[in-house]
C-alpha cells in the first residue's frame, strides 16, 4: 500500500536519505514522495537518486556498526 500525503498542498518539504525511499518528504505529515512526481529538474532528480543509492555505504550491516572511515563517508 502506498502512503498518500495527508496535506492538501504543501511547500514545506524535507530532503532526507533513508534506505529504500526517495529523498523528498512532506515536512508536515512525513509522507515520502516518489521523486518522479516532484516538480524538480531531471538533473536534480538524478543527483538525489544517486545520493540515495550510495546512502548506507557507511553501514557495516553484518556487524551492526560503522565501516572503517564510515564517519567521513
Amino acid at each position: 500500500m502506498i502512503e498518500q500525503c495527508k496535506c492538501d498542498e504543501t511547500y514545506d518539504l524535507r530532503v532526507e536519505a533513508d534506505i529504500g525511499a526517495d529523498a523528498i518528504w512532506c515536512n508536515k505529515c512525513l509522507c515520502n514522495f516518489e521523486i518522479s512526481y516532484v516538480p524538480i529538474s531531471i538533473e536534480l532528480q538524478s543527483k538525489l537518486t544517486k545520493w540515495i543509492l550510495n546512502y548506507g555505504e557507511w553501514i557495516d550491516w553484518a556487524n551492526d556498526g560503522i565501516v572503517p572511515n564510515g564517519i567521513e563517508l
